[in-house]
C-alpha cells in the first residue's frame, strides 16, 4: 500500500527546487523592472508572488493523514460505491491538481474510461492517468470556480474520504486496426493517453505521437514523465505545445508553439501520416475538439474524441 508520508515527503523534496526556482524568478523580475513598461512588470511581479503563495499553501497541505484515519480499501463497494482516503494532492498550478487514491482490488477498468468521483453529495466524471495494473488511481482535475466537485476536490486533505463509483465507463480506445496513433490533448485532457501509456506493452511496435497544448509551460502535470517515456520508447514522440508564447510565464520556452487545431495539419504533412493507417484522438477542452473534429470532417481519418 501506498503510504502518505513517506509520499508527502518525496514530494516535498521534489517541489523545493521548482521555489527556489521560482523565488529567483520573482527576485530577477523585481531587480529588472522594465525600462519600456514598469507598469505591466509591476502587474507581473504581484501575479508571480500570489502564484507562489498559493502553490507554497497548497504544498503544506500535503500531510500526513490525521489519527486514526484507515487507509486500507475497501474489498466490496457500499451500494456500488466506494469510500477512498485521499492518498496525495499535487498542486500543479494555482487551477491544477492531481489526486491519488488506492485503488480497491475489485476495480478494474480499460485504459482511456473515466468514472466518477464524489464529495459532500457532488459527482463528476474523471479520466483515469494510471495504468491498468496500477496500485493507486491518478486524476489529473482542473479546479473550475463557483462551488462545484473540483473546487471542492482542490481543498480535499490528504486522509479525507472521496466517494468512487465501482464502475469505470466510456469508450475512449487505441484502435487495434491502426499502426499509427495520433493524440491531441489540451491540458488535463492528457489523462486517458496518459493511461494508455503506462499500460503499453514493453516492446510495442504501434508508433503514437502525443501533441499536449497548454496556455502555460507549467500546465502539463506530466511532462518530465512524458519526455522521460520518449527518449526511452523510440516509437513515441511527445510534442508539447504553448498557445501564449510571448507571456513572461512561458519565458525561455523552446518547444512548439500555438494552437493544437493550428498545429495540426502541419504535424500530418511534416510526419506523411494518412487515413489509412493513423486513428486521431482528440481530448480536452470542446472548443479545441470541436474544432478539430470539423477539421477532419472530410479528411477520412479515423476520429475519437472526448470533450472535458
Amino acid at each position: 500500500m501506498h503510504s502518505p508520508t513517506a509520499s508527502a515527503e518525496v514530494e516535498s523534496q521534489r517541489q523545493a527546487p521548482a521555489r527556489r526556482a521560482l523565488r529567483g524568478a520573482i527576485r530577477s523580475l523585481s531587480a529588472a523592472g522594465s525600462a519600456s513598461d514598469p507598469e505591466l512588470a509591476r502587474r507581473q511581479l504581484h501575479a508571480y508572488r500570489r502564484y507562489l503563495q498559493a502553490l507554497e499553501r497548497d504544498w503544506r497541505e500535503v500531510q500526513r493523514p490525521p489519527p486514526g484515519v484507515d487507509i486500507v480499501e475497501p474489498e466490496q463497494p457500499a451500494e456500488g460505491l466506494y469510500r477512498l482516503p485521499v492518498l496525495e494532492r499535487r498542486r500543479v498550478d494555482a487551477d491544477l491538481f492531481v489526486l491519488t487514491l488506492p485503488r480497491p482490488r475489485a476495480f478494474r477498468f480499460q485504459p482511456g474510461q473515466h468514472v466518477k468521483l464524489g464529495l459532500n453529495g457532488r459527482r463528476h466524471s474523471y479520466s483515469i492517468a494510471s495504468a491498468a495494473d496500477a496500485d493507486t488511481l491518478e486524476f489529473f482535475i482542473e479546479r473550475r470556480p463557483g462551488g462545484g466537485l473540483s473546487e471542492r476536490l482542490s481543498r480535499v486533505r490528504v486522509g479525507e474520504a472521496v466517494i468512487m463509483a465501482a464502475r469505470a465507463s466510456g469508450r475512449l480506445r487505441l484502435d487495434p486496426g491502426y499502426r499509427q496513433h495520433l493524440m491531441l490533448a489540451t491540458v488535463t485532457g492528457v489523462s486517458p493517453f496518459l493511461s494508455m501509456l503506462r499500460s503499453r506493452p514493453q516492446g510495442a511496435q504501434s508508433r503514437l505521437w502525443l501533441l499536449h497544448g497548454a496556455s502555460y509551460r507549467d500546465q502539463f502535470g506530466f511532462d518530465a514523465e512524458l519526455a522521460q517515456r520518449a527518449a526511452s520508447d523510440p516509437a513515441f514522440d511527445y510534442l508539447p505545445a504553448v498557445s501564449r508564447p510571448e507571456e513572461v510565464r512561458n519565458a525561455g520556452w523552446a518547444g512548439l508553439r500555438g494552437r493544437l487545431d493550428a498545429l495540426l495539419p502541419r504535424l500530418l504533412r511534416e510526419r506523411g501520416l494518412s487515413p489509412a493507417d493513423t486513428a486521431i484522438y482528440a481530448c480536452g477542452h470542446p472548443d479545441m475538439v470541436d474544432t478539430v473534429s470539423r477539421q477532419l470532417a472530410d479528411s477520412g481519418f479515423s476520429l475519437q474524441t472526448e470533450r472535458y
